[in-house]
C-alpha cells in the first residue's frame, strides 16, 4: 500500500491572447477571487503590441502561477495556440 496521498489535480488554463490586455483583468481578478488556489495559466501570445506583452508580463510577475509565450507564427491562431499550450502541460495539469 503506498503511504503517500496522491497529488492533487491542478487546473491548467490556457488563455491564447492577441492585443486583449484590456479584457484580461477580469480573467485575473475572478481567478485571484477563487477560493480554491490549485491552478496555473498560461497566455499564449500571437503576435501583440508592445503594450500588451508589458501587461503579460507585468501580470506574470506579479503571481508565479502565470506565466506567457510567444506563439510560434508557424502554427497561427486559436487552434495553434492551444496546441502549444498543450505541449507545455506538466502530467498534473
Amino acid at each position: 500500500m503506498n503511504s503517500q496521498s496522491p497529488s492533487p489535480i491542478r487546473l491548467f488554463i490556457i488563455v491564447p491572447t492577441l492585443d486583449s490586455y484590456a479584457t484580461l483583468p477580469a480573467l485575473v481578478d475572478s481567478l485571484s477571487n477563487q477560493s480554491w488556489t490549485n491552478w496555473r495559466v498560461l497566455f499564449v501570445d500571437g503576435s501583440s503590441s508592445p503594450e500588451h506583452r508589458q501587461w503579460l508580463s507585468s501580470c506574470c510577475e506579479s503571481d508565479r502561477r502565470y506565466r506567457w509565450i510567444k506563439q510560434d507564427q508557424k502554427d497561427p491562431g486559436i487552434f495553434g495556440a492551444m496546441n502549444l499550450g498543450f505541449s507545455v502541460a506538466e502530467p498534473d495539469d
